[in-house]
C-alpha cells in the first residue's frame, strides 16, 4: 500500500485547523483543495473509499467560512450530476437534479465536495463490507484488509487516510459510530 505520509500542510487537519491555516496565510483554499485532489487520485485506487472522485480544477476558487475544506459525500446523499446508488447496483443510475439540502449548505459555506463514497449495500449492515462494489480498506493496517466498520465505511476511511477534511455519513445502527471506535 502506498505510504499514508502527509505531503501538504492541510492533509490529515480538522475543520478548524485548516480554517486557522487558511486565515494565518500558511495555506491557500486552492492549494488545500488541490492537495487532497492529488492525494485521493493517489490513494483510492487501494483504499477504495469513494465511489466516485470530483477534481476540483476548473471550478471558481472556494469562498465562506468552509473555504479549503474538502468533504467526502457518502453514496446515500443526493449530488449533482450524480446517481446516488447506496453502494448497490440495483438503483438508478440516474443523475440527480440536485443536491441533498446538507450538501448545498455545505457547498453554500465555502466547502468542496471532493467525491461520494462506498456504503454498505442500502446501508444495512455494520461491518463496512460491500461485495457487490467493494469493500473500503481501513487505512490503520496497510498490510492486512481489516474491516472499516459501519455502513459509512468508505467516508470513515476518507477522513482517517486524510484524503478529505470531513465527510458525510448515515447512522441508524452504529454506521459512523463503529468505523470511529475500528
Amino acid at each position: 500500500m502506498s505510504s499514508l505520509k502527509q505531503n501538504s500542510l492541510l492533509e490529515g487537519k480538522t475543520i478548524e485547523e485548516v480554517r486557522g491555516h487558511i486565515g494565518s496565510g500558511a495555506a491557500t483554499a486552492e492549494d488545500g483543495v488541490a492537495g487532497q485532489f492529488e492525494r485521493v487520485a493517489a490513494l483510492n485506487q487501494e483504499l477504495h473509499a469513494f465511489v466516485s472522485i470530483i477534481d476540483p480544477r476548473g471550478r471558481d476558487a472556494p469562498t465562506g467560512p468552509l473555504k479549503g475544506v474538502t468533504i467526502a459525500v457518502k453514496d446515500l446523499f443526493d449530488l449533482e450530476g450524480f446517481p446516488t446508488r447506496a453502494g448497490s447496483w440495483a438503483t438508478s443510475s440516474e443523475l440527480k437534479q440536485e443536491s441533498a439540502p446538507v450538501v448545498q449548505a455545505l457547498e453554500g459555506a465555502g466547502a468542496t465536495v471532493i467525491g461520494k463514497t462506498h456504503t454498505v449495500e442500502f446501508a444495512f449492515g455494520g461491518w463496512g463490507t460491500n461485495p457487490v462494489l467493494g469493500t473500503p480498506w481501513n487505512p490503520w493496517d496497510p498490510i492486512v484488509h481489516r474491516v472499516p466498520g459501519g455502513s459509512s465505511s468508505g467516508s470513515a476511511v476518507a477522513v482517517a487516510a486524510g484524503l478529505a477534511t470531513a465527510a458525510l455519513g448515515s447512522d441508524t445502527g452504529g454506521a459512523i459510530r463503529t468505523p470511529a471506535s475500528y
